[in-house]
């Protein structure tokens, strides 16, 4: 991993533009994974953990444990917090009405629709902004399961 402390604002560009990838290579290997972990389930998962993130054991966090460690969020973060859950709570709400596709300023983005009543969040390095974009979606469509991996 690189860290930029403090980079200036001529290295911003460069800092925010997005790897291009080759899906030819991409897309076969992910399938090969999923056929993996179909087969294999959280041994095959445990395996590519340590393999591509370096982790190799997992525990499970009860609710309360959950509830405990929200309720230290204070001040100035809790604010940020809810503000990003309001704004991609109302995003969501209105791709969930159909509304036309956000653009940015290099790119459309796009949706689809198809219900499933389980979702896996993969949240990398725990980061709360991974945690909000996937899960705000995941309640918004009323996902009766919701597995959260970090």
């Amino acid at each position: 991993m690189q860290v930029f402390n403090n980079p200036t604002a001529e290295k911003y560009k460069d800092l925010c533009n997005r790897p291009a990838m080759d899906l030819t290579e991409l897309e076969p290997f992910v399938g090969r994974v999923f056929a993996e972990v179909k087969v294999g389930g959280d041994k095959v998962v445990n395996r590519y953990s340590e393999k591509f993130d370096d982790i190799s054991q997992f525990r499970t966090i009860s609710a309360d444990e959950i509830r405990k460690t929200a309720a230290k969020i204070t001040g100035s973060l809790k604010r940020s917090l809810d503000q990003a859950y309001d704004n991609i709570y109302k995003f969501h709400v209105e791709q969930a009405k159909g509304s036309p596709a956000p653009r940015t300023d290099d790119e459309t983005c796009w949706q689809e629709s198809r219900a499933i009543q389980s979702v896996g969040l993969y949240v990398p390095s725990g980061l709360v902004s991974s945690l909000l974009m996937l899960g705000v979606p995941a309640q918004i469509a009323k996902n009766k399961t919701v597995t959260v991996c970090t």
